[in-house]
């Protein structure tokens, strides 16, 4: 901000400044002011137009020489200027004598340091002052401020169309400014009118030059305005020729605007409405009608003339020259109360078809008068509701006789009216879950009760139910009575449906626990007797392998062997006949070893005299004979496992001896690891090898797989495979003890 010692030594060096903004000299106006309007540099032209003097300026701003009415305006574009730092333009009235319209121009000079907020204004005068001083003088000196203050167009023209004085609201009209109207010779060029038919208006044809021509007053002409900026406003002109004596020619036409846009628009917006209202009660369902105090029908939608065989003539006309002498003697005594009351009222009418068969309507009467003071007027609606009404008779005489059934029955039913959220319980239901002081009756509360392993599987069966339109459902689930244990239900229920919509649940609950006891004791009892069978089908087994491979071992080997024996009487005499013999030899030693090896797999080991370690690991010795691949065996706690069932430790031995075999066979393995595990209630063995591995998924499962999944299976057991080609095998057996 400069101080006035400074501004005071900018006024004073005038002429000085005034070559410093040589580029705007030539403006009428030119002044540099600060943000708050104080002058930093004023021409001289500016100092005249405003009556003072450099010293009076000093004192003043800006700001004090705008007319009051325009002074908000510009100090929004000051403001607008120093926040864009852009140019603006604006017209604004300078105060004075002759309070005349100038245009002006501001922009932001300021170089961002000391003078970061100074604007430069350039401006002159927008009206042709002496043409129109030439041609007419105004009643009054401040006709213009009169003119402005008015809220229609005024506009003076002499009889080639010149314009002698316009207001800004003329100007805004054309959308224009008032320096566009006044610098022109003509307003011909910004004469952009029509009829209301659309048909274009010649300028020579406009109301000011018709007035002109024909000396005679061109009062409400309706015409459509274009302006520069492609908008239509609908105006009412009259223009007049202030002529003293008839037939005298005028000096001027003066020509009043009227801006009518608004009120079409309003005008527009009234009859679509009053169209849509009119369309929509209609085609309402309902009947609807609007009467005065003495009952004369002043509206009726089409469904009520429709149903009493009347049409649009029935206006007018009091109701009992249009309704039944019944249905008129009840709507009057609905009116009359309305009248009385001031309020609303609602009834049932019930009446007589044009079939002789019982209709039933909701009537709503209620008052209709509009603003204070204004005749009083009822308005009324009436529904058909006759089928709900009886679907609503009717379900209360089911409801009533499902009541007093649920109360006679023994059985524990509940009802779940959905449409008002509320659960109704018999009294057997109740004593079944004990709950009677609580008197519970959400829905809510019942979810709550459910086990929380239950609750989510009934509540998506529910919801599945509703939003698939099934009629019934049936879920077992646990239940928490109010003693703190949980009982197994049965729940049933069964959906009835309005339409599509439900509106209504009913079911029955079963305490079925005591069932589901017995069925997990018959199931363990089963699963025990199962077992047992399976023991022995064990046993049984085992007493065959035994016999089996006892038989091999004394008899057929002792065949062989006395074969040997007897084979080795015979002498041969040539070379053929001892290599013949010597082949037999071979293939009886191979046939007796082979079926010592098949005895020996199939008698029992003595696991009851040596134990499961001790026979693991001597066929861990009997392999390292003939070194397949190098084996190692880890347990932990080889007493406790010593003490687990006799048959499960025979099951993982000839599990052992199953994978062994597999291995020896098909895995081409180097290393095999073998891991016997015990815990509080399960044991496992690990057994895994580093061969070539198989697709589990492509090979089919042989005997001796079959075999540890089929034993394993007896004990309800779980056998994990895991291999891969290239990657090795692992089988993971566990058992429950």
């Amino acid at each position: 901000m400069l101080t006035q010692n400074r501004m005071k030594k900018n006024v004073e060096r005038e002429n000085c400044d005034e070559m410093k903004y040589e580029r705007i000299q030539y403006a009428p106006f030119t002044a540099v002011i600060d943000s708050k309007g104080g002058f930093v540099f004023i021409n001289s032209n500016l100092q005249k137009a405003l009556h003072s003097n450099g010293l009076t300026i000093l004192h003043q701003t800006f700001f004090d020489f705008i007319d009051s009415m325009d002074l908000e305006k510009c100090r929004q574009a000051i403001a607008y200027t120093l926040l864009t730092r852009l140019i603006s333009t604006i017209e604004i009235r300078l105060t004075g004598p002759e309070g005349r319209l100038a245009r002006w121009t501001m922009e932001s000079i300021g170089n961002g340091e000391e003078f970061q907020d100074i604007i430069l204004l350039t401006g002159k005068y927008t009206d042709d002052r002496g043409r129109a001083n030439g041609r007419m003088q105004p009643g009054t000196r401040h006709y213009e401020r009169i003119l402005e203050n008015l809220g229609i167009g005024l506009l003076l023209q002499d009889s080639k169309g010149v314009v002698l004085a316009a207001n800004q609201k003329t100007a805004e009209l054309f959308n224009v400014t008032l320096e566009d109207i006044y610098h022109n010779k003509s307003f011909e060029h910004l004469w952009k009118a029509t009829a209301v038919n659309k048909d274009p208006i010649p300028f020579e044809n406009s109301p000011p030059m018709n007035a002109f021509r024909k000396k005679m007053p061109q009062t409400d002409v309706l015409i459509e305005i274009s302006g520069q900026n492609g908008d239509k406003r609908q105006v009412v002109m009259n223009s007049l020729p202030p002529v003293e004596e008839e037939g005298q020619d005028p000096d001027f036409i003066i020509s009043s605007l009227t801006d009518l846009s608004e009120e079409k628009k309003l005008q527009a917006l009234c009859e679509t409405r009053k169209a849509l209202f009119t369309s929509f009660m209609d085609h309402s369902p309902s009947f609807a009608w609007i009467v005065d105090e003495k009952e004369n029908l002043i509206y009726a939608n089409r469904g009520l003339l429709d149903y009493f065989g009347a049409d649009k003539r029935a206006l007018g006309r009091n109701i009992y020259e249009i309704l039944p002498e019944f249905i008129a003697d009840s709507c009057h005594e609905k009116h009359k109360w309305v009248l009385e009351n001031n309020l609303s009222h609602s009834s049932i009418l019930k009446s007589t078809g044009p079939n002789g068969d019982e209709q039933i309507f909701h009537v709503t009467t209620f008052p209709a008068t509009g603003e204070e003071g204004a005749e009083k007027m009822i308005g009324g609606q009436a529904w058909y509701i006759t089928d709900s009404y009886k679907a609503k008779l009717e379900l209360k005489k089911t409801n009533e006789r499902l009541l007093y059934l649920s109360r006679a029955s023994s059985e524990s039913i509940w009802d779940w009216n959905m449409e008002t959220g509320q659960i109704y319980r018999n009294q057997a239901l109740l004593d079944m879950i004990g709950y009677h002081d609580e008197n519970p009756s959400g829905l809510n509360w019942w979810y709550r009760q459910i086990h929380e392993d239950d609750r989510k599987r009934i509540e998506k069966k529910i919801e599945r139910v509703l939003a698939g339109g099934e009629k019934a459902w049936e879920q077992e689930y646990r239940f928490l009575c109010s003693d703190g244990s949980y009982k197994i239900v049965l729940d049933r229920g069964f959906v009835v449906y309005n339409g599509a919509v439900p509106i209504r649940m009913v079911g029955s609950l079963q305490d079925v626990s005591e069932i589901k006891q017995l069925e997990g004791q018959l199931i363990r009892e089963k699963l025990k007797q199962q077992q047992q069978i399976a023991e022995a089908i064990f046993q049984a087994q085992e007493r065959e392998r035994t016999r089996i491979g006892l038989e091999l071992h004394d008899n057929v080997n002792q065949i062989l062997f006395t074969s040997k024996l007897y084979l080795e009487l015979i002498k041969p005499t040539e070379e053929a006949e001892k290599e013949i013999k010597n082949k037999i030899q071979g293939f009886i030693l191979l046939a007796i070893e082979e079926i010592r090896k098949l005895s020996k797999d199939l008698v029992s080991p003595p696991l009851q005299e040596s134990g499961l370690i001790r026979c693991i690991n001597k066929l861990i010795t009997d392999l390292d004979i003939v070194d397949p691949f190098k084996m190692e065996f880890n347990f932990k706690d080889g007493k406790a496992i010593e003490s687990i069932n006799y048959h499960i430790k025979i099951t993982l031995f000839r599990i052992i001896q199953e994978q062994v075999k597999n291995i020896i066979k098909h895995s081409q393995a180097r290393k095999v690891s073998m891991d016997l595990s015990l815990t509080q209630d399960q044991v496992t063995l690990q057994i895994e090898d580093d061969g070539i591995g198989f697709d589990p998924r492509q090979t089919k499962r042989g005997i001796g797989l079959s075999n540890i999944f089929q034993r394993t299976k007896l004990y309800n057991g779980k056998v994990n495979l895991k291999t891969q080609p290239g990657q090795g095998c692992r089988i993971k057996v566990t058992i429950p003890i």
